[in-house]
């Protein structure tokens, strides 16, 4: 019986531990560099799901449609590609992140 009842708390417990650990939150842009606004690094998740496949056939994109997204997104690369990042001040970064982030939250309005 004594076995039945200690095994049974052990199982218990290991479920226990097990229901937390699952219940906390992910932790992300942690490490080295860490993120940079909702979508790290300037981008925008919203406009990110734009490049997977399956969403362009979910949403019946058109061809014409799908060009004028690639072309939006290559813009955007473009911009963040001409800024050296370690010249700049903390200040001019956070200038650059904020008018990205204000650009790219009126890009996913237009979408």
């Amino acid at each position: 019986m004594k076995k039945w009842l200690f095994g049974s708390a052990v199982l218990m417990l290991a479920a226990l531990v097990t229901v937390t650990a699952s219940a906390q939150r992910p932790q992300f842009g942690g490490g080295f560099g860490g993120g940079f606004g909702r979508g790290g690094f300037g981008g925008d998740p919203i406009v990110g799901l734009l490049r997977v496949d399956a969403v362009l056939t979910e949403i019946e994109a058109l061809d014409e449609q799908k060009e004028q997204i690639a072309k939006v997104m290559e813009e955007s690369r473009g911009e963040r590609s001409q800024v050296n990042f370690r010249e700049l001040s903390e200040e001019e970064r956070n200038k650059f992140f904020a008018d990205m982030r204000a650009q790219s939250e009126k890009r996913s309005a237009e979408a």
